[in-house]
């Protein structure tokens, strides 16, 4: 991968956010399956 994103440097076609902000999305959005799938096998 090279790092870049988007469709072409006019229309980047991303979410807005900087890369702290996906971090703390991603571990929230871990933590809530993480949580589901426990509540499931019990």
């Amino acid at each position: 991968m090279d790092g870049a994103v988007g469709m072409n440097k006019v229309n980047g076609s991303m979410a807005p956010g900087d890369s702290t902000w996906w971090e703390e999305y991603r571990s929230r959005l871990e933590r809530a399956a993480r949580e589901a799938g426990r509540r499931d096998t019990d």
